[in-house]
């Protein structure tokens, strides 16, 4: 049987088809920010060829994703081909709309949209991504915190189990060692 995803996983996965659905955009992936790299990384992704996913690490700054998450601002590429800082993963992106996402004020990744032709965007598309990405913002924080809790509770479940382990063990010694008195005491008397 595969292995089910994870919430956050499930989460990230429900706004990219939503999101490519609503927009009808060729392709829409979430970067997330990992702070021990220092980079961002696909997570999910809509539309998008897999291989991409893989390769995609962008560091703060760099290309779009970067440039939006560095600045927390809404970064729009009308006509990739007219920009000499787009990054070229995959030649079919003629234009790209880029948000960032934020937990707490601070920027965690960014939802990236993307169209085969240019100038796919226009205010109202960008009015709609800056929702979605406050409340992907929220919806990723709370995946996050609920799997956090889960490996909490598994964690203080295998310390239990332990423990349990331990003081049946404890209650075996005391009673041998009870009975071996016991004996002991017999015999003197």
């Amino acid at each position: 049987a595969a292995m089910e995803k994870n919430p956050l996983a499930r989460t990230l996965d429900t706004i990219c088809d939503s999101l490519q659905q609503a927009l009808g955009c060729r392709a829409c992936c979430i970067f997330l920010f990992d702070k021990a790299s220092q980079t961002l990384e696909i997570e999910a992704a809509a539309g998008l060829k897999p291989h991409w996913r893989k390769m995609a690490k962008l560091k703060l700054g760099e290309g779009a994703a970067g440039q939006a998450a560095a600045e927390a601002r809404t970064v729009y590429l009308p006509d990739t081909h007219q920009d000499p800082n787009f990054i070229f993963f995959d030649a079919e992106v003629r234009s790209l709309m880029v948000t960032p996402l934020f937990a707490h004020g601070e920027v965690i990744g960014t939802i990236d949209v993307d169209d085969s032709l240019p100038n796919a965007f226009g205010p109202t598309q960008e009015r709609l991504l800056t929702i979605i990405a406050a409340q992907a913002g929220i919806a990723i924080e709370n995946a996050q915190l609920f799997a956090q809790a889960q490996q909490e509770i598994a964690e203080r479940i295998r310390v239990e189990e332990i423990l349990e382990a331990e003081r049946a063990m404890l209650t075996r010694r005391v009673a041998e060692r009870t009975a071996d008195l016991s004996a002991a005491n017999t015999e003197l008397a």
